[in-house]
Protein backbone atom coordinates (compact mmCIF):
# COMPACT_ATOMS: atom_id res chain seq x y z
CA UNK A 1 0.00 0.00 0.00
CA UNK A 2 1.37 3.41 -0.96
CA UNK A 3 0.72 5.30 2.26
CA UNK A 4 2.51 8.45 1.07
CA UNK A 5 0.03 8.69 -1.79
CA UNK A 6 -2.91 8.23 0.58
CA UNK A 7 -1.55 10.82 3.03
CA UNK A 8 -1.01 13.31 0.19
CA UNK A 9 -4.53 12.76 -1.12
CA UNK A 10 -6.20 13.34 2.25
CA UNK A 11 -4.06 16.41 2.87
CA UNK A 12 -4.91 17.78 -0.61
CA UNK A 13 -1.30 17.79 -1.86
CA UNK A 14 -1.84 15.48 -4.82
CA UNK A 15 -1.51 16.03 -8.57
CA UNK A 16 -3.47 14.65 -11.52
CA UNK A 17 -1.03 11.81 -12.22
CA UNK A 18 -1.16 10.74 -8.59
CA UNK A 19 -4.97 10.83 -8.71
CA UNK A 20 -4.82 8.15 -11.41
CA UNK A 21 -2.36 6.07 -9.34
CA UNK A 22 -4.65 6.42 -6.33
CA UNK A 23 -7.65 5.14 -8.29
CA UNK A 24 -5.65 2.16 -9.51
CA UNK A 25 -5.03 1.28 -5.83
CA UNK A 26 -8.70 1.58 -4.82
CA UNK A 27 -9.25 -2.19 -4.53
CA UNK A 28 -6.22 -2.50 -2.24
CA UNK A 29 -7.48 0.33 -0.04
CA UNK A 30 -10.91 -1.28 0.18
CA UNK A 31 -9.26 -4.60 1.08
CA UNK A 32 -7.24 -2.89 3.79
CA UNK A 33 -10.41 -1.37 5.25
CA UNK A 34 -12.20 -4.72 5.21
CA UNK A 35 -9.34 -6.28 7.18
CA UNK A 36 -8.15 -3.37 9.31
CA UNK A 37 -9.96 -4.49 12.45
CA UNK A 38 -8.75 -8.09 12.28
CA UNK A 39 -5.45 -7.67 14.16
CA UNK A 40 -7.01 -5.57 16.90
CA UNK A 41 -10.21 -7.56 17.38
CA UNK A 42 -8.74 -11.06 17.72
CA UNK A 43 -8.93 -12.70 21.11
CA UNK A 44 -5.66 -14.54 20.56
CA UNK A 45 -2.84 -12.83 18.76
CA UNK A 46 -0.62 -15.22 16.84
CA UNK A 47 2.24 -12.75 16.65
CA UNK A 48 2.92 -9.36 18.12
CA UNK A 49 2.04 -6.57 15.73
CA UNK A 50 5.25 -4.57 15.42
CA UNK A 51 3.39 -1.52 14.20
CA UNK A 52 2.92 1.34 16.64
CA UNK A 53 -0.78 1.41 17.61
CA UNK A 54 -0.96 5.17 16.97
CA UNK A 55 0.41 4.67 13.47
CA UNK A 56 -2.18 1.95 12.80
CA UNK A 57 -4.99 4.23 13.97
CA UNK A 58 -3.68 6.98 11.68
CA UNK A 59 -3.47 4.62 8.70
CA UNK A 60 -6.96 3.29 9.37
CA UNK A 61 -8.40 6.79 9.52
CA UNK A 62 -6.59 7.95 6.38
CA UNK A 63 -7.69 4.86 4.44
CA UNK A 64 -11.33 5.47 5.32
CA UNK A 65 -11.08 9.20 4.62
CA UNK A 66 -9.40 8.78 1.24
CA UNK A 67 -12.21 6.50 0.05
CA UNK A 68 -14.76 9.08 1.19
CA UNK A 69 -12.90 11.78 -0.73
CA UNK A 70 -12.67 9.55 -3.81
CA UNK A 71 -16.43 8.92 -3.79
CA UNK A 72 -17.21 12.63 -3.24
CA UNK A 73 -14.87 13.59 -6.07
CA UNK A 74 -16.43 11.02 -8.38
CA UNK A 75 -19.90 12.37 -7.59
CA UNK A 76 -18.74 15.85 -8.62
CA UNK A 77 -18.03 14.69 -12.20
CA UNK A 78 -20.46 14.92 -15.07
CA UNK A 79 -22.20 11.72 -16.15
CA UNK A 80 -20.00 11.40 -19.26
CA UNK A 81 -16.76 11.90 -17.32
CA UNK A 82 -17.88 9.41 -14.68
CA UNK A 83 -18.58 6.89 -17.43
CA UNK A 84 -15.14 7.30 -19.04
CA UNK A 85 -13.45 7.12 -15.61
CA UNK A 86 -15.41 3.96 -14.89
CA UNK A 87 -14.23 2.35 -18.09
CA UNK A 88 -10.64 2.64 -16.90
CA UNK A 89 -10.86 2.11 -13.15
CA UNK A 90 -13.95 -0.05 -12.68
CA UNK A 91 -14.21 -1.96 -15.98
CA UNK A 92 -10.39 -2.03 -16.34
CA UNK A 93 -10.40 -1.28 -20.05
CA UNK A 94 -7.07 -0.69 -21.76
CA UNK A 95 -6.35 2.73 -23.23
CA UNK A 96 -6.92 1.61 -26.81
CA UNK A 97 -10.45 0.43 -25.97
CA UNK A 98 -11.27 3.71 -24.24
CA UNK A 99 -9.88 5.68 -27.19
CA UNK A 100 -12.03 3.68 -29.60
CA UNK A 101 -15.14 4.37 -27.53
CA UNK A 102 -14.31 8.08 -27.40
CA UNK A 103 -13.91 8.44 -31.18
CA UNK A 104 -15.79 6.92 -34.05
CA UNK A 105 -12.87 7.35 -36.42
CA UNK A 106 -10.70 4.56 -37.75
CA UNK A 107 -7.26 5.45 -36.48
CA UNK A 108 -4.22 3.56 -35.27
CA UNK A 109 -3.79 2.35 -31.69
CA UNK A 110 -1.30 5.13 -30.86
CA UNK A 111 -3.98 7.72 -31.62
CA UNK A 112 -6.56 5.95 -29.48
CA UNK A 113 -4.10 5.53 -26.62
CA UNK A 114 -3.15 9.23 -26.69
CA UNK A 115 -6.81 10.29 -26.89
CA UNK A 116 -7.62 8.13 -23.86
CA UNK A 117 -4.59 9.38 -21.90
CA UNK A 118 -5.50 13.01 -22.52
CA UNK A 119 -9.15 12.46 -21.62
CA UNK A 120 -8.30 10.59 -18.42
CA UNK A 121 -5.77 13.29 -17.45
CA UNK A 122 -8.40 15.99 -17.97
CA UNK A 123 -10.85 14.05 -15.78
CA UNK A 124 -8.14 13.54 -13.15
CA UNK A 125 -7.63 17.30 -13.06
CA UNK A 126 -11.35 17.74 -12.37
CA UNK A 127 -11.15 15.16 -9.60
CA UNK A 128 -8.13 16.99 -8.23
CA UNK A 129 -10.25 20.10 -7.79
CA UNK A 130 -12.50 18.17 -5.39
CA UNK A 131 -9.51 17.01 -3.34
CA UNK A 132 -8.14 20.55 -3.15
CA UNK A 133 -11.59 21.89 -2.25
CA UNK A 134 -11.80 19.41 0.64
CA UNK A 135 -8.43 20.67 1.87
CA UNK A 136 -9.37 24.35 1.65
CA UNK A 137 -12.71 23.83 3.42
CA UNK A 138 -10.94 21.87 6.18
CA UNK A 139 -8.45 24.72 6.61
CA UNK A 140 -11.31 27.24 6.97
CA UNK A 141 -12.89 25.16 9.76
CA UNK A 142 -9.61 25.04 11.74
Amino acid sequence: MDWNLIYKAVEGNINADEIQKLWSKKAAIEGYIRNMGFSTSSVILCSKDRQDPREKIKKDAYAVRVLELMEDALDSLSKDDREVWGWRYYDFMVLEEIGQLLTNEHKDSAYWRKKAERTLHRIAERLLESFCFARSSRMRRA
